[in-house]
């Protein structure tokens, strides 16, 4: 058995701790519990997804698996082979490089727009409290809190616009590149970095100076395409 397929048989061999909520849709939260998975790579790129084994661990009826499954491929993590089943997507580079060049973009222009308005006190002490929360956490043994702070920090950034689409596109686009962050938080130092790098970009925005804002901003989106051709050698199973 390949190395990811058993990556997948140990997540859906453990059973789930938070069972379903039978009020709401059992399909949307199947989707969620699995997209979470993938993301985290608790499910590996190129795994085996049995609907079989979905239904199983979440003791759930074939429609709502089904229903999981179909939002999981209109969202680009799921790829469903003729006669084979269904996998989780393999890390495509150009697709990995097409997502960090809009985000880029998307994240320039918003510390741009902050550096002018500046920062309401609301949005002042909800990104101060992340720092703070974010420091606490600069261990790989933490890397999945770790990584939903970074996430936290970039969303309040986008917040703080006042412009909400920003928030809902940027996630989108980050969705891709997530699955990369979690290979590259295997380095404690990276880690380090990343926290410095939040600390300056908040810096440069309260104190309202662009041109460091977009320096450091730049030099922080930049750095995880900067191990991508290391973590496509030391992980090329998960990798087209």
């Amino acid at each position: 058995m390949a190395r990811s397929e058993r990556v997948a048989g140990r997540f859906f061999d453990q059973p789930d701790q938070q069972p379903l909520d039978h009020d709401r849709a059992v399909g949307a939260q199947i989707f969620d519990r699995l997209k979470l998975a993938i993301l985290t790579m608790d499910i590996a790129p190129g795994s085996l997804i049995s609907e079989v084994e979905i239904g199983r661990r979440f003791s759930a009826s074939r429609t709502p698996v089904r229903e999981a499954l179909m939002r999981l491929r209109e969202a680009g993590l799921v790829v469903t082979s003729a006669g084979r089943g269904n996998f989780a997507t393999k890390l495509s580079e150009a697709r990995l490089r097409e997502a960090q060049f809009i985000r880029q973009i998307l994240e320039i222009g918003i510390v741009e727009a902050l550096c002018r308005t500046g920062l309401s006190e609301a949005s002042r002490a909800a990104i101060e409290n992340n720092l703070e929360d974010q420091r606490r956490n600069l261990s790989t043994e933490n890397k999945h809190e770790f990584q939903r702070l970074d996430d936290e920090f970039h969303q309040a950034l986008a917040r703080a616009t006042g412009v909400p689409r920003i928030a809902a596109i940027l996630e989108r686009e980050k969705m891709v590149l997530d699955r990369l962050r979690v290979l590259s938080l295997e380095d404690e130092s990276h880690i380090e970095m990343l926290y410095g790098q939040h600390a300056g970009i908040f810096e440069a925005i309260a104190s309202q100076d662009r041109k460091r804002a977009v320096a450091v901003m730049t030099d922080h989106l930049t750095s995880v395409l900067q191990t991508l051709s290391t973590l496509a050698m030391r992980h090329r199973e998960y990798f087209e």
